[in-house]
């Protein structure tokens, strides 16, 4: 392998003073990648501290791609997209360069690993500046097409900025891209990806949204909506899986019921049926999460390092040496229980002498008086209160059946621990059960499986 192509496969890390383009000194790494790492650098020119993304690629593959991603940043006027101030070359480190604004937050997956999950009302606050981000770009006529958590970061002060429009689309005046791929390739990450980028269909904004949905899901449920380890299984479970509702993998997370239809709806397999707009998508979360001020994420924010579009591990140390500590605190604690256990077991077991108990004169039989005529009846326990349980069901005209008899949405039962069984049945749908409480729930969604035989791999996924 030559020594190009070994650079290619694992650059090496640039030193602290090391200058690129004769104008940019490296201060520090933020992060790597497989082909590339993220610098805190110095502007000596303006005197300003920016964040340097350095590929080391041979060709134009990896200025091109730069080039795009400079066109599509600059485009977009919004507070919550990472601005992208230059992109060039340097010729005798043999790299292509991006110049950036120098972030100081956590990326979105790293949050997401240190705390596993977020209450619905962060992620909402988060999914909207998401939303705002997305609405921005599409405004200027830019497809991000690789959302996720990783390119999502957290700022310490908060609110949120949207990076890496690397593999942008920029949606020309004339309706044809530039962007900076081929049409014939696979791109974006198989667990973001839509369905019409799986099955190689031209793709509009309602992507975005659908990648949106995607990470909204996993805030709140704590995974995706679908796993698998190969890539080509996965891309081609959101081309025709129905998504799983999110009370399906997190029945122990309270979500608000216009929080999971909205979600249901962003991963709608039709485009055309999911939300008109992103615009449309962030006011809905400015209503059920506020502002990411407010956010309550102190644990993965407390420490917070500058940070461009590498995934930092930091984040996710920080909560396995906590992790560790409680469990070491735990441990001491269950030993110091067990010794006192012993020690208790050991007085009660002991052996001692015998008291003379006095003798005590057997207390007299208390006088039963006679039941009194005025005295009210024993009341019977109140019923208990009744509750409602909204219900959607995805297709619309579903019949729903509880306990075996028809019944129309909201349901109305008491608020008690009593299970019930609701079905929900449509033609050429696989039927779906969930067992509700009145004391527990106050949303159901469901969303029947169509019966039709599931596609075949396309031939651009075979190849991916």
């Amino acid at each position: 392998m030559s020594a190009a192509a070994r650079r290619d496969v694992a650059p090496e890390e640039l030193a602290p003073g090391t200058r690129i383009d004769a104008r940019f000194v490296i201060e520090r790494l933020i992060g790597r990648g497989g082909m590339g790492a993220v610098y805190a650098a110095r502007d000596e020119r303006i005197g300003r501290r920016v964040a340097l993304k350095v590929l080391h690629l041979e060709g134009r593959r990896a200025g091109e791609r730069f080039r795009v991603e400079a066109a599509a940043a600059s485009r977009i006027s919004s507070r919550f997209v990472a601005a992208v101030h230059d992109y060039g070359r340097d010729e005798a480190l043999d790299c292509a360069f991006l110049v950036m604004e120098l972030l100081e937050g956590s990326p979105l997956d790293a949050i997401l690993h240190a705390e596993g999950r977020l209450s619905p009302r962060d992620a909402a606050a988060i999914g909207a500046d998401i939303a705002e981000a997305l609405g921005a770009a599409h405004a200027a006529g830019v497809i991000h097409r690789d959302l996720k958590p990783g390119n999502v970061i957290v700022l310490a002060e908060g609110g949120v900025k949207v990076i890496d429009f690397g593999i942008a689309r920029i949606v020309a005046p004339d309706g044809g891209a530039v962007g900076a791929t081929r049409p014939d390739v696979m791109v974006g990450t198989p667990a973001y990806i839509s369905p019409e980028m799986v099955a190689g269909e031209p793709l509009g904004p309602a992507a975005d949204l659908y990648a949106l949905g995607v990470v909204l899901f996993e805030m709140v449920a704590g995974r995706p909506p679908f796993f698998d380890p190969v890539a080509s299984a996965l891309a081609l479970s959101h081309l025709s899986e129905p998504a799983p509702a999110i009370a399906d993998v997190a029945p122990e997370v309270e979500v608000p019921a216009e929080y999971a239809l909205l979600v249901s709806g962003l991963l709608a397999k039709d485009p055309d049926e999911r939300p008109r707009s992103a615009a449309e998508v962030a006011a809905i979360l400015r209503g059920l999460g506020g502002d990411t001020r407010a956010l309550r994420l102190g644990r993965a924010l407390a420490a917070a390092d500058d940070v461009a579009t590498a995934t930092l591990t930091r984040a996710s140390e920080r909560g396995t040496r906590r992790r560790r500590h409680l469990l070491a605190a735990i441990a001491v604690a269950c030993a110091l229980i067990a010794l006192l256990s012993v020690a208790l077991v050991g007085i009660a077991r002991a052996p001692t002498e015998p008291r003379a108990e006095p003798a005590r004169a057997a207390p007299a039989e208390p006088a039963l008086a006679p039941p009194d005529p005025a005295e009210p009846a024993v009341r019977e326990p109140d019923a208990p209160a009744l509750v409602e349980i909204a219900v959607a069901v995805v297709p619309e005209g579903a019949q729903l059946t509880l306990d075996g008899a028809p019944v129309t949405p909201p349901l109305r039962l008491p608020a008690d621990a009593t299970e019930h069984e609701l079905l929900a049945s449509a033609s050429g749908h696989r039927p779906e059960r969930r067992v509700v409480r009145g004391d527990r729930d106050r949303a159901v969604v469901i969303r029947l499986r169509p019966l039709a035989r599931r596609p075949g791999l396309p031939a651009k996924l075979r190849e991916w």
